[in-house]
C-alpha cells in the first residue's frame, strides 16, 4: 500500500494546499472503480482544516478544456453529476485528467501537472455547502511513497 500526496503551489488565487490519499495500491489504474469501496482515505494536510473522508466514488468530467477529476465520499444519486451529501475533492487539471482517462496507475500520474487558471480546484462539503479550501492556477505535484 502507498500514500499519494497532491501538493498545489504557485497558485494565482486561493490557498496553497496539500492532501494525501492513503491505502492506495500504486499499481492500480486511478480510474479503476473497484478500489473506491471506502478503503482509500483522503486527509487534508494544509491548510489546517479538518477534513478526512473515505472515497466511495470517482469520476472524470471533460470537454472543451474543462476537464476535472473528482473523488467523493458519496456517489451522486440517479446518475447525476453532484452528490447531495458528503465531501468531494475536485481537481481541475487537463494533464492529470488525460493521464487518468488513459488508464494510468497511481505510480504513472506522479509528477507535475498544471492546474486550471480559470476553474477552482477544491474540497467541497455538500453537508454544509462550502469549499473547505480552493485555488486557481499553479502547479500540482503528485508523489507516491
Amino acid at each position: 500500500m502507498a500514500t499519494v500526496t497532491f501538493t498545489a503551489s504557485d497558485v494565482i488565487e486561493g490557498f496553497i494546499w496539500s492532501m494525501e490519499f492513503t491505502s492506495v495500491t500504486e499499481s492500480t489504474a486511478v480510474n479503476n472503480s473497484a478500489q473506491y469501496n471506502g478503503s482509500i482515505g483522503i486527509n487534508l494536510l494544509s491548510p489546517n482544516v479538518p477534513s478526512v473522508f473515505n472515497v466511495s466514488s470517482f469520476n472524470t468530467y471533460g470537454g472543451s478544456g474543462v476537464e476535472y477529476s473528482t473523488w467523493r465520499s458519496e456517489s451522486p444519486s440517479g446518475g447525476g453529476q453532484y452528490p447531495s451529501s458528503g465531501q468531494s475533492v475536485d481537481i481541475w487539471s487537463q494533464s492529470l485528467y488525460n493521464e487518468i482517462v488513459s488508464n494510468n496507475t497511481w505510480n504513472n500520474i506522479a509528477g507535475t501537472h498544471a492546474l486550471s487558471s480559470t476553474k477552482w480546484s477544491l474540497v467541497y462539503d455538500y453537508n454544509n455547502p462550502h469549499a473547505k479550501f480552493y485555488s486557481k492556477g499553479g502547479t500540482l505535484n503528485v508523489t507516491v511513497t
